[in-house]
């Protein structure tokens, strides 16, 4: 998304998410053929998936929300020579069952404290957002957290 003009967009910098259900996938598959000794582990992914409804901005809310946190390793860099962004929001076409979709990356350090926390306490999902187009918008910064960030909670205690 490099080079994107900035667009007043959907999202308005930031996304507020009430979490409503989240799951810890397992993927696992047959790997391709190792050549030089014929035997190779299988490929495994784990990631999360949360789902939930968006409760602001005010211009998206309500809409349904589905994002897979993809764990990360220490090798990953960011800035000017590595990830220009933490992942990326979409809003699907029109008639698609989930109509925003996220992508967020997550360190792989944080995979246990993640599952926990899910588990006990976490119930919104706030995420950052820059170089919005009409459709899509890169992810700069994202919090679980408890309680709904204070500058949003009158929005959704009336409704």
């Amino acid at each position: 998304m490099r080079g994107v003009s900035p667009h007043p967009g959907l999202f308005g910098g930031q996304v507020i998410v009430e979490v409503s259900a989240w799951d810890w996938n397992l993927r696992v598959g047959a790997p391709p053929p190792h050549r030089l000794f014929g035997v190779s582990e299988p490929m495994r992914d784990r990631d999360f998936a949360v789902a939930g409804r968006i409760c602001a901005p005010e211009a998206a809310c309500g809409k349904t929300f589905k994002a897979r946190l993809t764990p990360f390793g220490p090798k990953v860099r960011f800035g000017r020579k590595g990830q220009q962004a933490l992942g990326e929001i979409r809003i699907s076409p029109a008639g698609a069952e989930d109509e925003i979709q996220a992508v967020l990356m997550l360190p792989e350090a944080a995979i246990a404290t993640t599952a926990l926390s899910l588990t006990s306490h976490w119930r919104f999902l706030q995420v950052h957002t820059r170089n919005e187009t009409s459709d899509s918008a890169e992810v700069k910064a994202y919090f679980f957290q408890r309680e709904m960030p204070s500058a949003f909670s009158d929005r959704t205690d009336a409704g």
